[in-house]
This record gives C-alpha cells, structure tokens and sequence, in this order.
C-alpha cells in the first residue's frame, strides 16, 4: 500500500473505532442470547447428525439393492444366466467347423445369437 492510502486509511479506521464505542452504551445483550446461541448450536448438530444418519442408510439401501439386483434377476429368469465364455467359444467353434467361417466372426454372431436368445427370455411379447 502507498503512504498516501496509508494515512487516508487510518483517519477513517480511528473515526470508526470511535463510533463503535461510542455505541457500546446502547447495545447490550439481552439475558437469553447465550441460551438461545446454545440451542440453536444444538439443533444444528442433531441436524447434520440426522443427515449424516440419513445418508449412510441411503448408501446401504443402493448397496443391497445393487448385490441383490443380479440374485433377482437369476432367481426371476432361470434361463438368463452369466454367460461363460466357454459356452461362447463352444458355440464359435461349432460354427468354424460347420460354416468354415472366421473364428473372430463365428464369436461375433455366437455372441449376438446368445443376446438374442436373453432378449427374447426377458421379453416375451416382442
């Protein structure tokens, strides 16, 4: 800072400090200020408290609903279930043998086929 906004600065600073205290004589705090600071305090941290509570039950409901999602999915669509890859290069390799096709093509289409197949398990009406 320049000495010019130094001196400009403490006039003003010294004019405020002045009425400040000169103020001290009209303001007093009332008898329940501090009661009412200390419950206010108190209801702010029951608040978060609640909300932290709240927030680790949300957590734990996406968590269980998360692991138990594929467990209802396997239990409702007995027929849809993880696909090995063995069945996927069983069924690549049958179509090498039968077709002469590509080993990189014949597991492109026993992929597709086998999405096809779930598709129609979990969808029956299309």
């Amino acid at each position: 800072m320049s000495e010019f906004s130094q001196e400009y600065e403490q006039p003003a600073i010294e004019q405020l400090e002045s009425i400040v205290r000169s103020a001290s004589g009209y303001l007093q705090p009332t008898d329940d200020l501090r009661p009412n600071a200390l419950e206010a305090a108190r209801d702010a941290c029951r608040q978060r408290r609640t909300n932290r509570r709240l927030g680790g039950l949300a957590i734990l409901v996406l968590l269980v609903a998360a692991t138990g999602f594929p467990d209802f999915l396997l239990s409702s669509y007995p027929g849809v279930a993880a696909v090995q890859s063995s069945e996927l290069h069983r069924r690549a390799a049958r179509s090498v043998a039968e077709n002469g096709t590509e080993t990189n093509w014949a597991l492109y289409e026993a992929f597709t086929e086998l999405r096809r197949e779930h598709s129609a398990l979990l969808n029956p009406s299309d």
